[in-house]
């Protein structure tokens, strides 16, 4: 009764923490930035006063974190700490992680999302567009810090559950790979966020002056793939070792992309894998606490996109590995059920490759 609760931010720290730990040589974030002490962070977190070697970009020379209504407020204040004095804002946020990691991800980085060119956000990221076809390489190349261990890279498609927010997106790549040093350990300096901008469908953002993203629809099949390939061997040829965690790309390229390069190159999509890898945790822990056995049960998804179709193709691993099932019995367990009504195979030509 006395336990506070566990909360878990994302599956991609929880996998890849592990990943980085026993597979990669990397620097780690603790051995170079000195622990906070308890009075310091009460100082910047509950109390007003300056902590910051410049003014905030509001012109407010003091900060009181916790009386700021508005998260939004509270992801730029934190955004300003990162610029002004990184190593205070990375030692907060590894030992302060439950209290800021709200802020600085989800769910206030979904409206920073939204708003990501209105708020004026200085990009800590790099942009890749289609103009930089033939070259990418050389842009990678020319990013100031070289020693890169881990990419995540997102083309802005699918957003969270807001959809298409075309450039808008970096903000999804620069909260997410946080939790790589928050909770992963690594040094901020060998993470690099990417957002690679093909246009958007969002007709909102392409009628809005201050949008800075490319202002035409997406491009698409083979200019589209054209370019993730390009990407993909110049990541590889800049650092053969790195790692490429795909962040909120839509179905119809995830999957695909997913399949395509999981064999050729070090990467994953969190969105289908690491959501999985938590999601058949949480069944395994329940059947331990219950008495159950997996291969007894069936399992209802409300949905078939990413999610939904990772964790059951992972079940039906399990099943397989585990139990000694034959794919079509375990597949039997599975049972998706989207917008359209059950996933079946008289809809086959309809569906996402990780669906059939």
């Amino acid at each position: 009764a006395d336990r506070k609760p566990f909360r878990i931010f994302s599956c991609t720290a929880i996998t890849f923490c592990i990943f980085c730990l026993l597979s990669c040589k990397v620097d780690r974030l603790g051995s170079v930035l000195r622990p906070v002490k308890k009075e310091e962070s009460k100082v910047w977190l509950r109390k007003s006063q300056k902590t910051f070697s410049q003014p905030l970009s509001g012109g407010s020379s003091t900060l009181d974190f916790q009386s700021m209504s508005q998260p939004i407020d509270k992801y730029m204040a934190l955004r300003d700490l990162e610029a002004n004095d990184p190593d205070m804002f990375h030692r907060l946020l590894q030992q302060n992680t439950t209290e800021i990691l709200p802020f600085v991800y989800t769910p206030t980085v979904g409206e920073a999302c939204q708003r990501y060119h209105e708020l004026g956000i200085k990009t800590r990221g790099l942009y890749l567009n289609v103009s930089d076809a033939g070259s990418i390489l050389k842009r990678l190349q020319a990013w100031p810090r070289q020693d890169i261990k881990v990419i995540v890279v997102t083309d802005g498609e699918r957003i969270l559950g807001l959809g298409d927010l075309g450039a808008g997106g970096m903000g999804i790549s620069e909260g997410k790979i946080l939790l790589y040093s928050a909770i992963g350990g690594i040094h901020p300096s060998k993470l690099l966020p990417i957002c690679i901008d093909v246009g958007t469908n969002n007709k909102q953002l392409l009628e809005d002056p201050k949008y800075k993203g490319l202002r035409h629809p997406r491009i698409r099949k083979d200019t589209y793939n054209s370019l993730i390939e390009e990407f993909m061997q110049a990541t590889k040829a800049w650092r053969p070792h790195v790692f490429v965690q795909f962040e909120d790309f839509a179905n119809h390229n995830a999957f695909v992309l997913l399949e395509r390069y999981r064999e050729k190159y070090p990467c994953f999509n969190d969105d289908i894998q690491g959501t999985a890898t938590i999601g058949l945790s949480g069944l395994l822990a329940a059947m331990r606490s219950s008495g159950g056995n997996l291969s007894e049960q069936k399992f209802l998804f409300f949905g078939a996109g990413e999610a939904a179709a990772g964790i059951a193709n992972l079940i039906v691993m399990g099943l397989m590995n585990w139990h000694g099932l034959s794919e079509a019995e375990a597949r039997e367990r599975c049972i998706l059920f989207d917008s359209k009504g059950v996933v079946s195979a008289e809809r086959k030509s309809s569906l996402q490759v990780l669906e059939l």
